[in-house]
């Protein structure tokens, strides 16, 4: 087996790194002043939220789960666009929603931090949302149209039905189930496609 060189050396190369990690212990120092500044002890920042509140591990898994997809969607199409595919736009545009997304359900802005901080209902969070998502796909139809485009429209469907569940109100198990399920859903038809069309585009480059 031939082994592949590593890259040449760079005294560039070390720069990302030390940005990204910055920008990092940044946001966790943030979050410390944030959390003391509103009377929660640091600690519950730093720790995971199982440990610091002791309920099981297995909670908000499929939750999670989502989060976690949207994320890989998100990582996909941005290293994707930046390497300047036909629709390198678009990739860019769907890694920033797919990481507002899973920002958004991991820390439930739509539900508290967006009316809090921008003194909104979560109706219209969740409406910038769906304008964002809209907004991709028309301005690319015609694109989007000459591939297979089912599980976008799926995803949208799936998505649509979860949050309007979700502006209802309804805490039953039934309710929770469909809800969460649908989004989940949604989310794993949307991630699936972009990986897809970024691939797809990649290769066509």
């Amino acid at each position: 087996m031939t082994e592949i060189p590593l890259p040449p050396k760079s005294k560039r190369a070390i720069w990302p790194a030390l940005v990204v990690a910055a920008l990092v212990i940044g946001l966790a120092f943030l979050a410390l002043a944030l959390a003391e500044n509103v009377g929660t002890n640091g600690t519950r920042v730093l720790k995971d939220p199982a440990t610091a509140y002791k309920y099981p591990i297995f909670a908000g898994f499929v939750s999670h789960l989502g989060v976690f997809v949207l994320i890989a969607a998100s990582a996909a199409t941005g290293f994707a666009s930046s390497l300047r595919p036909a629709h390198a736009k678009r990739l860019a545009a769907v890694a920033i929603l797919s990481l507002l997304l899973a920002f958004d359900d991991m820390y439930l802005f739509h539900e508290r931090v967006g009316p809090w901080l921008l003194g909104t209902s979560e109706e219209v969070v969740m409406l910038v949302y769906a304008i964002f998502a809209l907004t991709i796909a028309f301005q690319f139809r015609k694109s989007l149209f000459a591939r297979e485009q089912i599980p976008l429209v799926l995803a949208g469907v799936a998505l649509v039905i979860s949050m309007v569940i979700d502006m209802d109100g309804g805490s039953g198990r039934s309710i929770v189930l469909v809800e969460d399920l649908s989004k989940l859903t949604g989310y794993g038809l949307w991630s699936g496609f972009w990986l897809t069309f970024a691939r797809a585009d990649l290769q066509a480059s």
